[in-house]
């Protein structure tokens, strides 16, 4: 299970907002306050683009939420026991991060002068000339085909989608560019693959043609039951192909660290049948049954 960012909202009694597979978000109430879990990596993005994500999730009733600092969002293994927004916010503080609110065609500054990865500064300028969601579209996607033709290199399929999004580069950026976006987004995919080999998932099977059932068919027939795969399974079935390999690359690409200290002294562990635990592990089980119900 990943560790999410949640944020700590102004606003009384908000509506959970649906998510992109059908369910809802996962929404808690607490006076004036509402705690909503994102679902969105709290590690695996800078504190602007959850912000960003929150914008595009809620729109104008983001606008609702007033406070001068902005908007504060922690991880979800965290358990605040304040029953205010104040109080919330004050137990949470050192756990968290305080982001501005932002517009919905807001630019992450990863995209602007401050990569997060060497990468960035060449999706920043395709972003320029394509746009922010059309340049992350196709850098995603990039990523995914040239990851498979990396460990399957006499894949065909992967070769020609990736053939053609680096078509899509040229025509947008000419030649140079894209010689130079080719070289980046090797290096770029060789470490995540090397991430990924320390927990490794098998790519040699995955299908970037439209047939969903031959896909699910490959991850039944290869993946143990309690494996990634079979997880990655369940999630293409509900989410779709192309949105399921994007969180899965995503999470290849930000690898966590447990935050074994956060909120240690709002919930200290005291052995196996702590009751913060517990609540923990109920709570784990509430978010998973959001995501895939």
């Amino acid at each position: 299970m990943s560790i999410d960012a949640v944020a700590v909202l102004r606003i009384a009694n908000l509506p959970p907002p649906p998510t992109s597979v059908g369910t809802n978000h996962l929404v808690e109430h607490r006076g004036e306050a509402t705690l909503l879990h994102t679902f969105n990596r709290f590690e695996a993005a800078d504190p602007d683009e959850h912000a960003l994500a929150l914008r595009r999730l809620l729109d104008a009733a983001l606008d609702a939420h007033d406070d001068p600092r902005g908007i504060l969002f922690y991880p979800d293994v965290c358990e605040p026991k304040g029953a205010s927004y104040d109080a919330i916010v004050r137990e949470l503080a050192s756990a968290g991060k305080w982001v501005p609110k932002v517009d919905a065609d807001y630019v992450p500054v990863r995209y602007r002068g401050t990569p997060r990865q060497p990468h960035d500064v060449l999706v920043g300028e395709l972003i320029g000339v394509i746009g922010r969601d059309a340049a992350l579209q196709l850098d995603m996607l990039a990523q995914v085909n040239k990851a498979l033709l990396v460990t399957a290199p006499d894949r065909l399929d992967a070769a020609e989608a990736y053939r053609q999004q680096v078509d899509a580069v040229t025509r947008a950026m000419e030649v140079e560019f894209a010689r130079r976006y080719e070289t980046s987004l090797q290096v770029q995919v060789e470490a995540i693959v090397v991430a990924q080999n320390r927990s490794p998932i098998s790519l040699v099977d995955l299908d970037v043609t439209n047939d969903v059932n031959e896909l699910l068919a490959n991850y039944d027939r290869d993946a143990p039951a309690s494996g990634h795969e079979a997880l990655t399974a369940e999630m293409i079935k509900v989410m779709g192909r192309d949105d399921a390999l994007k969180q899965n690359l995503m999470a290849w690409d930000g690898r966590i660290a447990v935050l074994s200290i956060c909120c240690s002294a709002h919930a200290p562990r005291n052995g196996p049948h702590d009751d913060a635990a517990q609540a923990r592990g109920h709570r784990a089980d509430e978010r998973l049954g959001h995501r895939l119900a």
